[in-house]
């Protein structure tokens, strides 16, 4: 065109460009609030076109092909491994990997874990299926098996727990912009079942080991209205909570549990724009309390480590209710439970670019520091939210998993108030 040619000095582009009457230039670009429309005026640059070579063009082989329906295998299979590993103590120490898929049209969403402990010669893992064939609501199946050391007593015996758990959910979801409401109904089925080594009968040695089955069922009641884009290092300028009632009934005798749990979270964007993001204050709450006479207690402690998220409040993957960084998981137990967290995050680079040949994509960094505190307590007890303290920092990457599977790593470091500090790595987080 008469030697000229436009270009752009937005760093993520100027999208669908449009001239003005006046003759500045109307377009989108991508910023850390979403999608924003801004207007420039132009500066012409005289380039001096290169001449062109004659071209020639020849026909391109035929092709064979053939029309068939749609298979879902082909995106849904596993493209990736993640390596695991897990030590349950004297329960074994587990060694294994994680994958998760979507088909190309999205009807399938899975996450698939599994470890094996050679000595002792045992198995666990989890399968969640999430799938939105019937439209709204969204059916989800989840199934798993875990290991756990229960004790040893004073003649050597190891007692170890198997867990096997089941859940068939629908979840139904209003959403606008910014905000939705969702509720998720669940039948659910817990198991128990012991384990002595050497074998030895568990009545003599453990009070309580018996092997029990449990069905039930739970509702989670969601909402929430927050901005999440994609060059944030946190939701930011809004509010998340939920609430979950669970029943629980003992198979072949009258025993029952009723829980209660709410959880909220806050996120305040705080301060000036520092590079590609806004720094964000982030808070949490959580509150339980268990009623009944089967005796569950909730445990506090521990790093709660996320996976692969799904849907509004939900998070394929174990995570803990009751995390206080710095602490062994369940160093304190009880029918009530309530934590509190404050987190400061800040964004560090904006990165955008494969590691070396893996198929792995870095997007970006952040950093965090944070303060949890936490207690469990009984009916009749006195709560201490500062029973369990701590602090420490984090450093978060956002990464690119065969590069279309969002995944979010952390590593930090937590100091608890009454012993040495701890180093620990996360998947995602809870909140």
């Amino acid at each position: 065109m008469d030697g000229i040619s436009q270009l752009t000095t937005e760093p993520l582009g100027a999208r669908a460009p449009a001239p003005l009457p006046d003759g500045r230039i109307l377009f989108t670009t991508l910023g850390n609030g979403g999608w924003e429309l801004r207007v420039v005026a132009p500066r012409p640059i005289r380039v001096q076109p290169a001449p062109l070579a004659p071209a020639s063009f020849d026909s391109a082989p035929h092709v064979a092909m053939r029309e068939t329906g749609y298979a879902s295998w082909g995106s849904l299979r596993p493209h990736f491994w993640i390596p695991l590993g897990i030590n349950a103590g004297r329960a074994g120490h587990f060694f294994g990997a994680a994958t998760a898929g979507a088909d190309a049209v999205g009807r399938y969403i899975y996450l698939a874990e599994g470890q094996f402990s050679p000595s002792p010669a045992r198995f666990q893992g989890s399968f969640f299926l999430l799938s939105p064939v019937l439209g709204n609501p969204t059916l989800d199946f989840y199934v798993s098996n875990r290991w756990s050391l229960v004790g040893i007593d004073s003649t050597g015996h190891i007692v170890s727990q198997n867990r096997p758990e089941g859940a068939l959910g629908a979840t139904v979801v209003a959403q606008r912009w910014r905000s939705f409401v969702s509720l998720r109904l669940a039948a659910e089925y817990e198991g128990r079942r012991f384990v002595s080594i050497p074998d030895t009968s568990l009545a003599a040695i453990c009070n309580g080991c018996i092997n029990r089955d449990r069905v039930g069922g739970s509702a989670i009641l969601s909402i929430g209205s927050a901005i999440s884009v994609p060059l944030a290092v946190s939701l930011q300028d809004g509010a998340t909570a939920s609430l979950l009632y669970r029943r629980k009934e003992e198979q072949g005798n009258a025993r029952y549990l009723n829980e209660v749990r709410a959880r909220g979270n806050v996120y305040v964007r705080f301060g000036p724009r520092v590079g590609f993001a806004y720094s964000v204050l982030a808070l949490r709450g959580a509150i339980g309390a268990l009623d009944g006479p089967i005796t569950d207690r909730f445990s506090v402690g521990g790093v709660s480590s996320g996976g692969v998220a799904f849907l509004f409040g939900q998070t394929v993957g174990a995570f803990r209710t009751f995390p206080v960084r710095g602490y062994a998981g369940g160093v304190l137990s009880g029918r009530r439970a309530a934590t509190l967290t404050a987190e400061y995050r800040m964004p560090l680079a904006l990165l955008g670019h494969v590691i070396g040949h893996l198929p792995i994509g870095a997007d970006k960094l952040a950093f965090a520091v944070f303060g949890d505190v936490g207690d469990a307590w009984d009916v009749g007890e006195r709560a201490r939210l500062n029973r369990l303290r701590s602090v420490g920092a984090e450093l978060i990457g956002d990464v690119t998993v065969n590069y279309d599977v969002p995944l979010r790593l952390r590593l930090g470091v937590a100091q608890p108030a009454t012993a040495h500090a701890r180093l620990y790595a996360a998947f995602s987080a809870d909140f």
